[in-house]
């Protein structure tokens, strides 16, 4: 009876190529949705109001980051499958509250004004909703409901720049608009990431739904959880000061309209790694399952098949960055031609030399 059971439940997983697709597609809109966040802060406010929002970013992700201590990679990962999802989900509220007295420390010995550091409050506060939804993405990833997860995060995605575009157009304030981001995050995560038929809870009874999504607060299972997840928060929290630390430099040498534009164009240079990120996210869980289940072939089966998307990816990515290498070059190699044409004034070899290479490239 059991392994019917097991044989029903394993029908019923969808297949890794679907978690992908919509793993890709979601994490494709709700980028999309951070650049039209940026895109709309830039056309309604002045440029160095896009900087404060970067400046939010780079002092709020790493305190947030560390204090999340990876809890959605602990939970999917099947470690400790007797501690219940309410003790994860208190946890998260606990380490996600003790994280604003730090982010406000910080404003005060960075020396923001009043202005800059309310908006880097705000930017808490926006992404402390953030936070909390991803614990509950955990659950969803962990019972393989990727597609709820996209789902998500595309709506979250499209709310989120409704709301900033209206907030910010009726306001002309940042501060304003970052609540409306805030408010969509809240919006979403109340209508749609706590209900119990997204969360596979659907036919259970109330009290069962409520209790299995509700908080949990066992003090002893949490300091074990916080002992066994306190590693990754100092690793994730090394990686995102790697991406942080240098917007305080440029504000600090060029002001924060500067840092809007470094804000951009790190987005760009990010979106490279999208699809390793989805089938990352869509195998991780299963990976585990099958680590714990001791499938070892299963387990190495798969694991080829993630390192041979990973090298085809990055040979792809290696490519169309030497094809680029060799565009800038011929361009430059063209434009000396033309430099040299105008000043030595454009005989008859320089017009044919310049000609070819214009052709060429």
């Amino acid at each position: 009876m059991t392994n019917t059971a097991a044989t029903v439940q394993e029908q019923q997983r969808p297949s890794l190529r679907s978690d992908f697709v919509w793993t890709f597609f979601g994490n494709a809109i709700y980028a999309a949705g951070q650049f039209a966040t940026l895109v709309v802060l830039a056309k309604l406010l002045p440029p160095e109001m896009v900087g404060r929002y970067a400046l939010g970013l780079a002092v709020v992700y790493p305190v947030m980051m560390f204090t999340n201590l990876q809890l959605r990679a602990v939970m999917t990962s099947g470690r400790r499958q007797d501690i219940s999802f309410g003790n994860y989900l208190g946890l998260r509220l606990t380490m996600t509250l003790l994280a604003f007295p730090v982010v406000f420390a910080i404003t005060r010995v960075l020396g923001y004004d009043r202005a800059l550091t309310a908006a880097v409050l705000m930017v808490g506060l926006a992404y402390s909703i953030e936070t909390i939804t991803d614990i509950y993405w955990a659950r969803l990833q962990l019972h393989d409901r990727m597609s709820a997860i996209s789902k998500s995060m595309m709506a979250r995605a499209v709310l989120t720049v409704v709301l900033l575009a209206a907030a910010t157009f009726a306001s002309r304030t940042l501060l304003l608009g970052i609540f409306g981001i805030a408010v969509a995050r809240l919006i979403v995560l109340f209508c749609y990431d706590t209900r119990p038929s997204v969360q596979g809870l659907q036919g259970r009874e109330e009290v069962v739904r409520r209790e299995a999504l509700r908080p949990s607060f066992d003090f002893r299972l949490q300091r074990e959880l916080l002992y066994l997840s306190f590693p990754l928060g100092i690793v994730i929290l090394l990686v995102c000061l790697n991406s942080s630390i240098p917007n305080f430099f440029i504000e600090h040498a060029v002001g924060e309209k500067g840092v809007g534009i470094f804000a951009a164009l790190g987005f760009v240079l990010s979106v490279g790694n999208m699809a390793v990120v989805s089938l990352g996210q869509s195998a991780f869980t299963r990976l585990a399952r099958e680590h714990a289940a001791g499938d070892g072939r299963a387990f190495s089966s798969l694991l080829a098949k993630l390192v041979a998307f990973g090298a085809a990816v990055a040979g792809i990515r290696g490519e169309s960055g030497s094809s680029a290498v060799d565009h800038g070059r011929r361009r430059r190699s063209v434009h000396g031609s033309v430099h040299r044409f105008r000043n030595d004034g454009g005989g008859p070899l320089q017009v044919a030399s310049c000609t070819k290479r214009c052709r060429q490239s």
